[in-house]
């Protein structure tokens, strides 16, 4: 077990040497985890350019880390201040006039806590790297590849419960509050964001939320929602329909679902997301409803629900070619259509050397209810 940590590790060094940075800085959960094996709150890990990494623990955790985690050095604090001492204490160790300090770049890695390990540590030189990490997390081991299945098969229970909670009068947050609670207690870490439910013209947001709104018979509801097991993640989303769909609102969905499926069929490996994307929008524009695509359908998912490639945010991960073992979610935005609804189905895949497979099996298209 250790040796995949280890692993993980040497390849992360390995960058750390080709941008001559000789210390980096480990701040969120899901890359603690990832390097060390361990998780909890406040999670700090030291990684130099060469030798051994450490872990920075409060006291009275040290034992329970030592039983978790395969990282052998490991320094305690007994005072939160003290946590930040023991990082400048690593970081003067290197014997350097000016060290080259690694963060990580993310929504879990807040400006003040740069700002203050800048102030900390003023004769450092910060850099922060997103794709040093990224790179390193990309592709799946088979560890990984089997907790993204196990999210998926949550995901696919949790979205038959919805299925059977969904009827008129209910509150979407009602059912958001059940859908946590079951996919909790059937083993789910947690989510990866608040369920959406968006129902009514609420379908047409681009993002969502579950609100006191009651929902209404003949309403769209659009569904998402994102399981975590040991860490990992899957996607699911679906549209549902309380009452009988339109010969409109079929023709709308139906154009998401052939805008999903050619994203199925264009994901290889070697293949890049901006050949792809394109594909996707160019159908768009031959299909019904089409002129609402919003780009951004594909993204990469695993320790966060999303992340690398991530082109809604960091455009240029549009040009990085994919991978083998990488697990992608597809169906990321809605199509939003006015005065019909908003349409979406977003599944998790892993991508292998022939192509797709769709580890998310809920039933999809326009699910009347």
């Amino acid at each position: 077990m250790s040796e995949r940590f280890r692993e993980r590790v040497r390849r992360l060094q390995a960058l750390m040497a080709s941008r001559d940075v000789d210390l980096f800085v480990i701040v969120t959960l899901e890359n603690y985890l990832y390097f060390s094996g361990d998780l909890r709150k406040q999670p700090r890990m030291l990684i130099p350019q060469q030798g051994e990494p450490a872990l920075v623990v409060f006291a009275n955790e040290e034992q329970e880390v030592r039983r978790t985690s395969w990282v052998p050095r490991i320094i305690t604090y007994h005072a939160l201040h003290e946590m930040m001492l023991s990082i400048i204490s690593e970081v003067n160790r290197l014997g350097k006039e000016k060290p080259r300090i690694g963060l990580e770049v993310g929504f879990a890695v807040p400006s003040f806590l740069v700002d203050r390990f800048k102030v900390s540590n003023p004769t450092a030189e910060v850099v922060q790297e997103r794709t040093f990490i990224e790179k390193v997390r990309k592709t799946k081991d088979k560890d990984e590849v089997e907790a993204v299945r196990k999210a998926s098969e949550l995901a696919d229970k949790g979205m038959e419960l919805v299925a059977s909670l969904l009827k008129p009068g209910i509150r979407e947050r009602d059912v958001a509050i059940e859908l946590e609670y079951q996919l909790k207690r059937w083993g789910a870490d947690g989510l990866g964001f608040a369920p959406f439910l968006n129902s009514g013209y609420r379908s047409l947001w681009l993002h969502g939320m579950a609100t006191s709104k009651k929902i209404e018979k003949g309403e769209i509801v659009v569904v998402d929602f994102a399981p975590a097991f040991r860490g990992y993640h899957a996607n699911i989303s679906r549209t549902f329909l309380l009452g009988k769909a339109s010969a409109d609102q079929k023709e709308a969905m139906n154009t998401y679902l052939a805008l999903q499926q050619r994203a199925f069929d264009a994901l290889r490996p070697g293949r890049r997301l901006f050949e792809i994307e394109q594909e996707i929008e160019d159908l768009a524009r031959q299909l019904p409803r089409g002129e609402h695509f919003v780009r951004g359908f594909v993204h990469g998912i695993g320790l966060a629900f999303e992340e690398f490639p991530f082109p809604t945010i960091f455009p240029e991960d549009i040009m990085e070619p994919l991978e083998t073992s990488m697990t992608l979610s597809v169906g990321h935005p809605v199509l939003s259509v006015p005065r019909l609804g908003g349409f979406k189905q977003e599944d998790t895949i892993l991508l292998t050397s022939e192509g797709v497979e769709v580890l998310t099996q809920y039933p999809g298209g326009l699910i009347e209810v």
